[in-house]
């Protein structure tokens, strides 16, 4: 064992100083193969050509065709440096840097070097070989600079903080310990002071199951606020268990029926399952501060037999599309006793929370766990066989709200919903494409962007009540001209010379007519024939502004699945995961609330779009889809993003936002305070540099 070990070190040592040597050696015949080129290659940033980074890399230098005294275009290549048979990525750098538009307003950080090429190319860890190439006039790639990347992990990001910052387990132990007898002694003053002590019927439902009783019971016994009552349904079966509590404290309702409770509010509650100490006292807290609430919910995580806590489940504030494929607020939660009366009839949590969403918006999320499900029974499916009853209820909520379709549980993943829409009318839907015409090459393959996007909406999109909108410069091919003029798409030119994307959404929207607008990138392509239904079937609900789906790189890595707030800033959540992967609770794979969601692909009603000014021109590049999104959700519209919407974005997962100083600074100063925090993203237990909804403490410094 001690051999091969030492043997692989040896290997490596081998290959490490091969490299090392090859990079240093063969500098001076590179640049001897450039000038016979007619190539003349110059790199300022990096300096040396064995460097060690940490997530990127910056490239910048100038490339010269001295036959023809032009700027030469320029490529860079990642490969392993090891593993040989790994995939080598290609990525084209942007050559000259386009000025700034003039007609902005002044702002300091604008200066820019408007000669040769620069990019950010994020990095994986490991051990790498960059490559950067220049086109000669024959159509050859020349290597001229060849560099070895050593790319660490971020330790010390990781490690500043104790381990039990990151894992949920032992933080819930070190928190149960913080709870001292002055801070009980402190809420329970709290509690005598209360202007307002609501009483709660704590219904516990026996018919689904009796298992772990003695656990709900207990937590019940340990709640710090005194004012509630426990009620039974079902109870027949374990009566002969139930009598050893506190029998003058349970009311056994009649005929299970809820109508009997004596509570303000309701809670129901499953055997097994446990409420925080402090879930009532939350629940009436916060009654005190809204007394108009109707429906309160909490956080969840898992409890086993030993007391250890796991699986969190830190819930978005209230999101009635995410509801519908999800039922995401049954546990712990507290419905206004006159709601729980009339949605509890039939005995089911699901449509409960259908119910009385419908008729009622006064709906409130506190962000702490408040209840521990019985993992014993999360591991023996036992929440997974009330599914049947979960699939009518959202059948009958798709009939109640006017909407055709079919519910089933998802094949995928247990405990979510999905519903295969029927649409009542086919608006027309205009699809807004700004264009430069572009030719881009992926890993050796040329693509004609705009072609190849037109084309795959006429033959791959079932939907076909679509007027296609393409918005170009005056720099289209014959060959690009041919395919508009063949789908009979309608052309309008942007005439300005500096760079202006929203601009130029405006424009297209305006040579428009369709009920729907979908603004489009022209580097997407089509994975799904029924994208389009799936986009526009989330309008036949009342109250949506804005509708974005999935993105993909093209190696299947996610590029797109919602944006979310953090520090002030806009990021693309679980960026560059698994495509195909469900996320946390559902989040990636099906139906979601968030903030916003890119301009790449976005769906909005034409009269939304008009009544809130359509895309913003000031921000010609960067920002325009987010600033216009919080602009929608400040005039009460939602955000819907659609994980069963899949397209892909022929993006490089390497390329990092190209966001200049002045659109920042625009950004902070004009566009950040339309939104405080995230709704959706509770910062304060996820991580907040590269979102992915991981648990992470992010307390703030004193």
């Amino acid at each position: 064992m001690v051999k091969i070990f030492l043997k692989s070190i040896c290997n490596f040592t081998k290959q490490l100083l091969r490299k090392t040597f090859s990079v240093f050696f063969f500098e001076s015949l590179r640049n001897w193969l450039l000038n016979k080129k007619g190539l003349s290659l110059s790199i300022r940033r990096p300096k040396s050509a064995v460097r060690i980074i940490t997530g990127h890399i910056s490239i910048e230098g100038r490339a010269v065709n001295l036959k023809h005294n032009t700027t030469a275009p320029v490529r860079v290549i990642i490969k392993h440096a090891f593993f040989f048979w790994k995939k080598k990525q290609i990525l084209t750098i942007a050559l000259t840097p386009k000025p700034e538009p003039t007609n902005l307003p002044e702002i300091s950080g604008t200066a820019e070097n408007n000669t040769g090429f620069s990019e950010k190319i994020s990095m994986r860890a490991g051990v790498w070989t960059l490559l950067i190439q220049a086109k000669a006039s024959n159509g050859q790639w020349i290597t001229g600079k060849r560099f070895l990347l050593f790319d660490y992990p971020t330790l010390k990001k990781k490690l500043w903080r104790p381990y039990w910052y990151r894992n949920y387990k032992v933080w819930t132990k070190i928190e149960k310990r913080g709870l001292t007898r002055d801070i009980k002694d402190e809420i329970n003053r709290h509690i005598t002071s209360m202007p307002r002590k609501p009483t709660f019927s704590v219904i516990l439902d026996l018919s689904r199951s009796n298992h772990n009783i003695h656990a709900t019971f207990q937590s019940l016994r340990n709640q710090i606020y005194p004012h509630f009552e426990i009620c039974i349904l079902g109870y027949s079966k374990t009566h002969n268990t139930i009598s050893a509590f506190d029998a003058n404290n349970i009311h056994y309702l009649e005929n299970d029926k809820v109508l009997d409770v004596h509570g303000d509010y309701c809670i129901f509650i499953d055997a097994g399952d446990c409420l925080h100490p402090y879930a009532l006292y939350e629940f009436a807290s916060a009654l005190n501060c809204k007394p108009e609430l109707d429906i309160l919910y909490g956080d969840e995580d898992t409890i086993d037999r030993h007391g250890n806590h796991d699986a969190p489940f830190f819930k978005p504030d209230w999101s009635p599309d995410y509801l519908e494929v999800l039922n995401y607020i049954e546990f712990p939660s507290c419905y206004k006793s006159q709601l729980a009366i009339a949605g509890y009839s039939n005995r089911c949590l699901y449509d409960l929370a259908l119910c009385s969403t419908e008729v009622t918006q006064n709906i409130f999320h506190i962000p702490k766990v408040l209840g521990h499900r019985d993992k014993a029974n999360v591991i023996n499916g036992e929440y997974q066989r009330r599914n049947k009853s979960y699939c009518k209820s959202l059948q009958s909520r798709l009939k109640r709200t006017g909407r055709i379709g079919q519910v089933s549980e998802h094949p995928k993943y247990a405990g979510a919903f999905t519903y295969t829409s029927c649409l009542k009318t086919s608006p027309l839907i205009s699809i807004i494409v700004p264009t430069n015409g572009s030719i881009l090459e992926i890993n050796e393959r040329k693509i004609d962007l705009l072609a190849n996007l037109i084309t795959q909406i006429h033959e791959r999109s079932s939907y076909q009540n679509i007027d296609v909108v393409v918005v170009e410069n005056g720099n289209l091919s014959a060959s690009q001209e041919n395919v508009l003029k063949k789908f009979g798409c309608r052309t309008t030119r942007f005439l300005e010379a500096q760079p202006n994307i929203a601009r130029k959404i405006n424009q297209g929207v305006r040579h428009s007519s369709g009920d729907y607008l979908l603004i489009l990138n022209d580097d997407i392509e089509i994975l799904t024939d029924d994208w389009l239904e799936r986009m526009v079937r989330h309008f036949e609900k009342p109250g949506i502004g804005i509708v974005g789906c999935r993105l993909l790189y093209p190696e299947g890595s996610i590029q797109h699945a919602g944006v979310v707030y953090v520090n002030g800033h806009p990021q693309h959540v679980s960026r560059n995961r698994k495509g195909d992967e469900s996320g946390y609770f559902f989040s990636t794979a099906l139906v979601r609330n968030y903030v916003a969601v890119t301009g790449a692909c976005m769906m909005t009603p034409r009269d939304v779009f008009l009544k809130t000014g359509g895309y913003n021109e000031r921000f010609p590049i960067n920002y325009n889809d987010i600033e216009y999104c919080l602009k929608v959700r400040q005039s009460g519209d939602r955000i819907v993003y659609d994980g069963t919407c899949v397209l892909t974005h022929l993006e490089s997962a390497s390329r990092t936002s190209g966001i200049k100083p002045f659109e920042k600074e625009l950004y902070e100063r004009d566009v950040s305070r339309l939104l405080s925090s995230d709704p959706y993203y509770n910062h304060e237990v996820f991580n907040t540099e590269n979102p992915s909804f991981k648990f992470c403490i992010n307390r703030k410094s004193p």
